[in-house]
């Protein structure tokens, strides 16, 4: 398949800088199984689940990846990528020509990285100093919020997207962008699904800055997908395995539970307990054996997110879904509106 088949025109202007407010008030674009479009709100999301259904969450954490410092006169933007071990990253570093192994830049804060590496693809290693601060401490005080480029060559992160930009049941530090279909639900939400008999499982992805990479290649074949670091538990693994077998729907909020849920489910449809990396690439044709639904943002044109969705409720349909939010104002990307995306029929 070429790239370009997944191609499509997007306004500037619908391209979100802002979330909604108040968190959950954004709108929610119904694909129904036979291609049928319904608009909605993600307030009204229990109009469209039935008691049963289990919705799967991804609860990693946003690190404030994005670290800006100084080698000389110039200034250098770094992203965190990777930890390697205690102090030591991968990152991606705007500016990277200024770096030779064994530099020493101080960034905000006078937290101090020495260039450890530079990798034949561009990234930089770095081992990090922190003086009396453990790492995470230190990165918590000279760390930024790393918000995707079509928003940070917008306007700089600031105080809100501290908040803004974090799930309200994040847990487990490690993602260096959010899972942003999650950023649409509050607490008092949650509350609500479980009390109309939504049962929640938690599963964790470590979302990559690679999921903001364009795909460069011609074909869909010759692209090579970034890999990220996810776990099931064995608690969670034999839930939803159970729910699969009593016939109940599976819906994954965003398309990293999906991802790690397809990763960890076997062709008989059995979930298993999973800890690792993962570089599953769902295209068109892909068979899906853990979920029967997808909670998901509106993604970028020639992206491995379109196609995706696209696997899932079919290429046609979902350019059609994506001319319907176009053409009816919907805000696309991380702080965009959300669909709700059912597995074709």
């Amino acid at each position: 398949m070429k790239t370009e088949d997944f191609n499509f025109n997007l306004p500037e202007s619908a391209i979100a800088l802002r979330p909604a407010r108040p968190r959950g008030s954004s709108r929610l674009l119904v694909v129904q199984p036979y291609g049928e479009l319904a608009d909605s709100t993600v307030a009204r999301l229990a109009e469209w689940l039935q008691p049963g259904d289990v919705m799967v969450f991804n609860t990693s954490r946003v690190l404030p990846a994005q670290l800006f410092g100084t080698i000389g006169a110039a200034r250098i933007g770094v992203t965190l990528l990777k930890q390697l071990s205690p102090g030591r990253w991968l990152s991606f570093v705007k500016n990277a020509k200024r770096l030779h192994v064994g530099a020493r830049v101080t960034f905000d804060h006078a937290f101090i990285g020495t260039v450890q590496a530079r990798l034949p693809d561009g990234q930089i290693e770095w081992v990090f100093e922190t003086g009396d601060l453990l790492f995470m401490e230190q990165l918590e005080k000279s760390g930024h919020m790393p918000l995707p480029p079509y928003i940070a060559n917008k306007r700089p992160a600031d105080a809100d997207d501290m908040t803004d930009y974090q799930t309200v049941y994040a847990q487990e530090q490690g993602s260096v962008a959010a899972p942003t279909a999650g950023l649409h639900f509050t607490k008092a939400h949650l509350e609500a699904l479980r009390q109309f008999g939504i049962e929640r499982v938690d599963v964790t992805l470590h979302v990559g800055a690679g999921t903001f990479l364009p795909m460069k290649t011609e074909t869909i074949e010759d692209h090579v997908m970034h890999a990220e670091w996810g776990s099931i538990d064995a608690d969670s693994a034999a839930r939803l395995t159970a729910a699969r077998r009593a016939g109940r729907r599976i819906i994954a909020v965003g398309t990293t539970a999906l991802r790690i849920l397809e990763t960890a489910t076997d062709a008989y449809g059995i979930t298993h307990p999973f800890s690792g990396d993962t570089a599953i690439f769902i295209t068109p044709g892909f068979t899906f054996k853990a979920v029967n639904g997808l909670m998901t943002n509106f993604h970028l044109p020639r992206s491995t997110l379109f196609m995706l969705v696209s696997a899932l409720a079919g290429t046609k349909t979902m350019r059609a879904a994506y001319a319907h939010a176009i053409a009816n104002d919907y805000k696309f990307y991380s702080y965009g509106d959300s669909s709700l995306v059912w597995l074709s029929a």
